[in-house]
């Protein structure tokens, strides 16, 4: 297993990719709503930018909480993540409680952990690189990345893409409801997840009727939101009912 420290900057490497991921991730976190859309969206520039990445997610793991998983990009990252949350081990549980990325590829797997080994095989996944999240400078999380055993790319843990993600997900949880205590911020979380399905369906509506793209109708949902003082979900659903912005 490889563990690593500091990436180099995007935004002096590739300005023009970092300008781009800055805003598509430049979100106000309004709440649990708002949060899972900006991890949504960083699981899906890490799958679209960082060369191995074929499944990504963010495990969010709050003092005193179960471990939860956000933003999956497949259901093999449901599966892999159940696991080890299951058996209290693995790469991204050990990325949050070290403070450290860690990088593990199928024989280091079997060697720590073999029943999450054999259930990376069923769903085809041969390594992991999970990179921890941060709320106020504690780890709370982490980016995981997941390579399929059909690709010969190797995630690399010092991708400038990575730190750019890295640095607007710590913001986002810093941001992330102060007032709320921790059992409270993962209860609004598990709310939100479920409120997903229906959000979802409204940025379809609304991508439809403006012709626009799935993060500029998220935008607009949010807008709406704050303009009818509401919430996220009860937009959606009016959105979803009335068929208009």
């Amino acid at each position: 297993m490889v563990e690593h420290e500091k990436t180099p900057s995007l935004r002096s490497i590739d300005p023009v990719l970092a300008a781009l991921i800055d805003d598509r991730l430049t979100l106000t976190i309004h709440d649990a709503d708002h949060l899972i859309e900006l991890m949504s969206r960083a699981a899906d520039l890490a799958v679209e930018y960082i060369s191995g990445a074929d499944h990504a997610g963010i495990t969010v793991v709050f003092q005193g909480s179960d471990p939860l998983t956000i933003a999956p990009t497949d259901e093999r990252v449901k599966e892999f993540d159940a696991s080890q949350y299951r058996i209290d081990a693995g790469p991204c549980l050990r990325a949050t409680r070290t403070d450290r990325t860690v990088d593990i590829d199928m024989a280091e797997m079997t060697r720590l952990w073999p029943e999450l080994a054999a259930v990376s095989r069923l769903c085809g996944i041969s390594r992991v690189l999970a990179a921890p999240v941060h709320r106020h400078r504690q780890s709370v999380g982490s980016l995981n990345m997941y390579t399929d055993e059909r690709t010969t790319a190797v995630i690399s843990a010092v991708s400038p893409v990575l730190a750019i993600l890295l640095e607007h997900l710590d913001r986002g949880m810093d941001d992330y409801s102060d007032s709320l205590a921790a059992l409270e911020r993962v209860n609004a979380l598990r709310t939100a997840l479920e409120n997903r399905v229906v959000i979802e369906n409204a940025l379809g509506t609304i991508t439809e009727l403006a012709g626009c793209t799935r993060d500029e109708a998220s935008d607009l949902l949010s807008r709406k939101a704050r303009q009818e003082n509401t919430t996220l979900r009860v937009a959606a659903d009016r959105t979803i009912a009335d068929r208009s912005l």
